[in-house]
């Protein structure tokens, strides 16, 4: 990948903390910037910025992180990953965490 991860992280300290659409831009970015990687260096050095996603925006985070670890021919390794991230059942969740 030829992605530029100091691109995101000055975009990501550019952000305004309240700003919850520029956030999720940069989220989208972050994952057409990775697609298909397995690369997720930068969700791990700034998952805290990550989880400030809240309804539909963590939806949209989550399949960020899936685009990412979508390289061909390793979709149980990416299933494996997303785990972590999706809702389990009888666990409490929201409307949001399914998709609608």
């Amino acid at each position: 990948s030829k992605a530029d991860p100091l691109l995101l992280l000055s975009v990501k300290d550019a952000l305004e903390p309240r700003n919850a659409t520029l956030h999720q831009a940069t989220v989208a970015a972050h994952a057409f910037m990775y697609a298909g990687t397995a690369n997720t260096s930068f969700v791990r050095e700034h998952i805290e910025w990550f989880g400030k996603s809240s309804n539909w925006a963590k939806f949209s985070a989550t399949a960020s992180i899936g685009v990412i670890h979508r390289p061909k021919g390793l979709l149980s390794q990416s299933k494996q990953v997303l785990e972590a991230y999706l809702p389990r059942p009888g666990g409490n969740s929201s409307p949001y965490s399914e998709g609608g």
